[in-house]
C-alpha cells in the first residue's frame, strides 16, 4: 500500500492549525460567552493607573532580557519576588483588586508585549467575590490562555489556583469547583501547569491557616508567601535551567470540562 506524504504547504497548515484555533477561540469569545461575568460594571471598576505605569517603568528599566513575569491581583502585587526568588529574574506585574477582565483590558502591557521566559498567573479571588461562578471563571481563564498562546506560543505558564482564606471562606466551595475546572483545562494545554495551594494554605482542621495571613484574613503574610515559594520554586528552577522552553505544540484541543 502506498502512502501519500503531505507537501510542505499541507504540513505548514497542519502545524499552524492549533494556533489558528486558539486565536479563533479568543476572537469569538465575546460572541460565544456574551453574558456578563461580573456584577460590577466594567466602567465602574478601578483603572489601576499608578500600578500600570509602574509596570511599564519596571519593564523598561529591568536588566533581565527574558524575566519570569508574575501577573495577577493583590496576592501577586504584594509578593516580594526579589526576597522569595533571589537567584531568578522575576518581574512583578500585579495590580491590586484586579479580575480577569482587567487582565484582558491591560493585556498588552502586562503580558502581550512582554518578552518573558515564563508567566506565573494568579487571578480569581476577586472574580468569585464579585459574583462570578466557577463555570464562568473557567471559561474566561481558557480564553485568556488562548490569547496568551496567540502571542507567546511556547512560553511556559504556571496558573496558581484560588486560595482559601478566612475572609472569603463562604466562597470556598465555589472556588474549589473553579480550581477543579481550571486544573483540568491546564492539563489540556502544552506547557501550562496548575499549582494547587490548597493544602499549603489550610491547617490540620481543613480551615484557612490564620498564621499565614495578615489581619484582614485575605492577604498573605511573609510566612504565607514562604509556603507558596516552596511550592513554586521547583517549577521555576526547571524553567530557568532549561535552554529549550518547549517543543512545537501539537494540541488535541477540546473543552476540558463539562457541566
Amino acid at each position: 500500500m502506498s502512502h501519500i506524504l503531505p507537501n510542505r504547504s499541507t504540513a505548514f497548515c497542519l502545524r499552524a492549525l492549533p494556533f489558528f484555533c486558539a486565536l479563533c477561540l479568543w476572537l469569538a469569545s465575546p460572541i460565544i460567552f456574551s453574558q456578563p461575568l461580573y456584577s460590577q460594571d466594567r466602567n465602574q471598576r478601578p483603572r489601576f493607573g499608578e500600578d500600570i505605569e509602574k509596570i511599564k517603568n519596571n519593564l523598561q528599566t529591568t536588566e533581565h532580557k527574558a524575566p519570569i513575569v508574575f501577573v495577577g491581583s493583590s496576592t501577586i502585587k504584594g509578593w516580594n519576588l526579589a526576597k522569595s526568588f533571589p537567584e531568578l529574574p522575576c518581574l512583578n506585574h500585579g495590580f491590586g483588586g484586579s479580575v480577569l477582565d482587567d487582565l484582558e483590558d491591560h493585556f498588552d502591557t502586562v503580558i502581550g508585549n512582554v518578552p518573558a521566559s515564563a508567566f506565573v498567573i494568579y487571578c480569581g479571588d476577586n472574580d468569585l467575590s464579585s459574583g462570578v461562578t466557577a463555570k464562568a471563571h473557567a471559561h474566561q481563564m481558557e480564553r485568556m490562555l488562548a490569547r496568551i498562546r496567540s502571542v507567546h506560543p511556547k512560553t511556559p505558564i504556571i496558573w496558581i489556583g484560588i486560595k482559601p482564606s478566612g475572609k472569603r471562606w463562604d466562597k470556598w466551595p465555589e472556588a474549589q469547583l473553579a480550581n477543579r475546572y481550571v486544573a483540568q483545562i491546564c492539563r489540556q494545554w502544552p506547557l501550562v501547569h496548575f499549582v494547587d495551594v490548597t493544602t499549603s494554605t489550610l491547617n490540620s482542621k481543613g480551615e484557612p491557616d490564620e498564621t499565614l495571613f495578615k489581619e484582614d484574613r485575605l492577604h498573605l503574610n511573609e510566612e504565607g508567601y514562604a509556603r507558596w515559594t516552596r511550592l513554586l520554586l521547583p517549577h521555576l528552577q526547571e524553567i530557568a535551567e532549561s535552554p529549550e522552553k518547549g517543543s512545537e505544540p501539537a494540541w488535541d484541543y477540546q473543552w476540558a470540562w463539562s457541566d
